[in-house]
């Protein structure tokens, strides 16, 4: 139980990390201020579309608590940030728990040597970018097929799916769930 305990607080905290960081740098939106949308010219449409609905998802959490106003925008921004973590560290979680049942493929087991990945990946013939990129495309695919059955889990057009693992971060909680 310790070492899930303590596996848990390392995947959340890494995620924490990780979407605070997205938020601020790609996002443009901080814990006290949100920068206007005209001075993220650098996002892709798909990437503006996610920054409304972050947006969005802040401030409906924020209107939900009491206090003043920049107590409700610290509270918005802190339950988003950990709905995302949480939610990204459930996934990852459900699908490492049905490779170990044999109900898909290994897709996370053993990284970018998984044969689920492998597969994709020689399917894909680096038309979708880097190998990062290949593998965020297949773990995404793969969350659209489990979503049939388990889709509050995996509704990737939910605000929360926004904010992917970057690379390292994957890597990180990768090893930490694949630890014995």
């Amino acid at each position: 139980r310790n070492l899930l305990a303590s596996a848990v607080t390392a995947a959340r905290r890494l995620l924490v990390d990780d979407v605070v960081q997205q938020l601020k740098e790609t996002y443009g939106i901080h814990e006290d201020e949100t920068v206007p949308m005209e001075r993220l010219g650098h996002l892709t449409p798909d990437q503006q579309d996610s920054a409304a609905a972050l947006r969005e998802l802040v401030e409906h959490h924020a209107a939900a608590i009491p206090g003043k106003a920049d107590e409700r925008r610290r509270g918005g921004y802190a339950r988003t940030v950990l709905e995302i973590a949480f939610t990204t560290l459930n996934r990852f979680a459900a699908i490492r728990m049905c490779e170990e049942r044999e109900l898909i493929a290994p897709s996370l087991r053993e990284g970018l040597s998984s044969d689920g990945y492998r597969l994709f990946e020689s399917l894909a013939h680096d038309q979708l970018g880097g190998r990062h990129e290949i593998y965020r495309t297949y773990l995404q695919l793969l969350f659209d097929e489990l979503a049939v059955d388990l889709g509050v889990l995996f509704d990737r057009s939910s605000p929360q799916s926004a904010i992917f693992p970057r690379e390292r971060c994957l890597e990180e909680l990768l090893r930490i769930l694949n630890q014995e």
